[in-house]
């Protein structure tokens, strides 16, 4: 259901523009959901440090993260669990005293902000999302069970 819902949304968000210029489309029936509002810019320099921003590449995760705390209200699941759920297009396997948030999107630093001894550690340079099939992948493994 929940994989439904969220293709549903990225259907709605692509065809958004179709509504503005079609009147009959806007005068279609209105569904009003209390699906959290959440910025993805608030996890971002300068509003946490540097070191914990996720910046430009957190637009899936905060779109996810909506979804899941309508779904899940007491789940208390907030975007940087999402973000660091594997979906992003970039991995770090090395020892956790070396991991930082990192984003590639300008204006963010990319690898820039990690200790030059932990840079190998990171592979890929794509910090958005890897692919809707890593969004699903998410919400099937971690969040399919009853509610």
């Amino acid at each position: 259901m929940l994989f439904k819902l969220l293709c549903f949304v990225l259907f709605l968000t692509a065809t958004l523009t179709s509504i503005i210029f079609d009147p009959d489309l806007a005068s279609a029936a209105r569904y009003d959901y209390q699906v959290p509002y959440i910025k993805q810019l608030d996890y971002s320099y300068p509003n946490v440090d540097k070191s914990e921003s996720i910046g430009e590449s957190a637009c899936a995760p905060t779109c996810l993260t909506m979804l899941l705390q309508y779904y899940y209200p007491n789940g208390g699941i907030d975007v940087p669990e999402v973000y660091h759920s594997g979906i992003q297009g970039y991995g770090y396997h090395g020892p956790a005293t070396g991991y930082k948030n990192v984003s590639f999107q300008s204006p963010d630093p990319g690898l820039d902000i990690v200790d030059k001894e932990f840079r190998p550690f990171y592979s890929g340079d794509y910090s958005g999302l890897a692919s809707p099939g890593a969004a699903a992948q998410y919400l099937k493994d971690s969040w399919e069970g009853e509610r």
